[in-house]
């Protein structure tokens, strides 16, 4: 889940979204992500960071911009990138950003399969 509350220094407090992220190791090396936000105005950019909660950290990987609220995206991410989220998914964070937050407006922490 993304909120404006996970963002340092605060975001979207009214926004709100979720994402799912599926990295694959095998062959492929990639991430893809099923993005979905709702309440936060324009987006300009959505990535891939790592970091821990709390902390602003260094992009690894840009998503597709929602359109009309939704996207859905895949990258190629290289082999070590892959193998280290899958090890630690949560030192790996989304961000959104918009136009009124451009550092931020909702951001998540991945977290391990379901």
């Amino acid at each position: 889940m993304l909120s404006g509350d996970n963002v340092p220094g605060g975001g979207d407090t009214d926004g709100w979204g979720r994402v799912r992220v599926e990295v694959s190791d095998h062959l492929s090396n990639r991430l893809c992500a099923d993005l979905e936000v709702r309440s936060i105005g324009e987006v300009t950019v959505a990535q891939v960071y790592r970091g821990r909660a709390g902390e602003a950290g260094e992009r690894v990987s840009r998503l597709e911009r929602p359109d009309d609220d939704d996207s859905y995206d895949c990258k190629e991410i290289g082999a070590a990138l892959a193998q280290e989220i899958q090890s630690n998914p949560s030192a790996f964070y989304v961000s959104v950003a918009t136009t009124d937050y451009p550092n931020g407006a909702i951001r998540g922490q991945l977290g391990p399969a379901a």
